[in-house]
């Protein structure tokens, strides 16, 4: 989930997704801890670890991109370090609270129980949240809840009855059935997961704004006031990126944008600009914005508002990514770093 809009606002939609993890695993682990004596102790330092995993993986982005924050200090708002970031968080504040916990005469054993009902608590908190906003892959995170519900049954049984007296033989039953019963769940993940990766030419394919539809066709004018159509660059890759000169959001995510267009321009990729210009006081300051940035890619003007209309743009900046044959494969609001736009290129 990278972002989620409230009305004509877009929020960062991972930090809500990590807000969300972190409530759910401290009500967790509060049921969890209901009849420890020493609760206050526990909550105290994974209160200051949680802070500290936040202040980590929001300032990464100076870490793994100081050019860019130097150049675009806006972009700290807006960006973060990505998956080496929440993987440099994760083991900071983890050794953090483990070692404040040892400290206070907590032993191994009962540090890493509290860690794992946390991250459970945490990590279905996490799907459900997806679950409500996931959008077209709501059957996907359903799918990883399900799973996680029929693990943790699974486990419950298997612990209750290897508890209990049983034969040798009844043991090896029990072990052999779970087993099966993985190995179909894997399986009918595995279907699942292989279901978006079917290619189409886009031949029997409705117009749409919607992922797996195509995109709808439109003519606009560039800096130049020649015409430029979408249709122009089928067989192409295409980033269709609404945007406009006085969006802080876009601002910060223009060097992100050129950046992807000068990488993956020998690929057959191209970043399609489309500014918002009945926004805009006139012509001359987008020129201006983009001669001081030094954008190369196309850039078109939407006068009317009628492209923006047609693609239902109710937040700014907006990227539709759309496939060679034309057919829309990802739809994201906000503003999307480098990393992000790569990740969604190569699933083109």
């Amino acid at each position: 989930m990278d972002s989620l809009q409230l009305g004509p606002f877009i929020l960062n939609g991972r930090l809500i997704l990590y807000l969300s993890f972190g409530l759910g695993g401290w009500l967790l682990l509060l049921y969890r801890l209901r009849n420890w004596s020493r609760r206050g102790d526990i909550f105290s330092r994974l209160f200051s670890g949680l802070l500290l995993w936040l202040l980590i993986w929001k300032g990464s982005f100076i870490l793994f991109h100081p050019s860019e924050f130097l150049s675009h200090p806006l972009s700290l708002l807006y960006f973060d370090g990505g998956v080496w970031g929440v993987g440099l968080a994760s083991f900071v504040s983890v050794s953090f609270v483990w070692l404040r916990w040892i400290k206070q005469g907590f032993m191994h054993r009962q540090i890493i129980d509290i860690i794992v009902w946390f991250a459970l608590g945490g990590w279905i908190s996490s799907r459900l949240l997806l679950l409500s906003f996931g959008g077209e892959d709501r059957w996907g995170y359903a799918l990883h809840l399900g799973l996680t519900l029929i693990i943790l049954a699974l486990f419950w049984v298997f612990r209750t009855l290897f508890r209990e007296n049983k034969t040798k033989e009844m043991k090896r039953n029990i072990v052999v059935i779970l087993a099966l019963i993985g190995l179909v769940v894997y399986a009918g993940y595995d279907f699942y997961s292989q279901v978006d990766k079917f290619s189409t030419d886009g031949s029997t394919l409705e117009v749409g704004i919607q992922k797996g539809k195509l995109a709808p066709d439109f003519i606009l004018t560039n800096l130049k006031g020649e015409p430029v159509k979408l249709s122009d660059y089928k067989g192409k890759k295409v980033l269709i990126n609404f945007w406009a000169t006085w969006c802080p959001p876009c601002q910060a995510e223009m060097p992100h944008m050129q950046k992807i267009y000068a990488n993956y321009e020998s690929k057959d990729v191209v970043v399609l600009g489309v500014n918002l210009s009945f926004t805009e006081k006139g012509s001359d300051s987008v020129q201006a914005f983009v001669d001081e940035q030094g954008i190369s890619f196309p850039i078109v003007l939407d006068k009317e508002g009628n492209v923006a209309e047609l693609y239902q743009v109710s937040a700014y900046p907006t990227t539709y990514f759309v496939d060679g044959n034309g057919v829309i494969r990802e739809r994201l609001q906000g503003a999307i770093s480098y990393d992000r736009m790569k990740a969604a290129v190569k699933n083109l």
